[in-house]
C-alpha cells in the first residue's frame, strides 16, 4: 500500500493507539478466519470474504508502520515469492515424473 492509502493507515496508529490497532488486527484477522470457515461449511459469500481480506490488508499497512518494518516486509516478500515459484517448479516436475512412471502423458 503506498500514497494516501499508507498516509491514512499510518495516522490511525497515531489518533487511536498502537495498542488499540493491534487488538483490531486480531479481531479483523479472526474474522476473515471466521469468513473462510462460513464459506468451506457452504454458509458464507464472496463479498464477505473480500471485505474480510481488506479489512485485514489495511491492518497489515498499519502493523508495519507500527513496527516500522515497510522495506523489510518488501524484501521478506519478494524472497518469498522466489521461493514459491521454485517450490511449484519442484512440484511440477514430481507430477510430471509420476506421471511417466504411471504411463500418463
Amino acid at each position: 500500500m503506498q500514497g494516501e492509502a499508507s498516509y491514512i493507515c499510518k495516522r490511525a496508529v497515531e489518533v487511536f493507539g498502537k495498542e488499540t490497532q493491534l487488538l483490531m488486527y486480531f479481531e479483523e484477522a479472526g474474522e476473515l478466519a471466521q469468513a473462510i470457515s462460513k464459506d468451506k461449511r457452504g454458509f458464507g459469500s464472496k463479498d464477505n470474504i473480500a471485505e474480510e481480506i481488506a479489512d485485514v490488508e489495511v491492518m497489515l499497512e498499519q502493523l508495519k508502520h507500527i513496527y516500522k518494518c515497510h522495506h523489510v516486509v518488501e524484501r521478506m516478500k519478494q524472497q518469498k515469492i522466489v521461493r514459491l515459484s521454485s517450490r511449484i517448479e519442484q512440484r511440477l516436475k514430481q507430477q510430471k515424473e509420476m506421471k511417466m512412471q504411471h504411463g500418463e502423458r
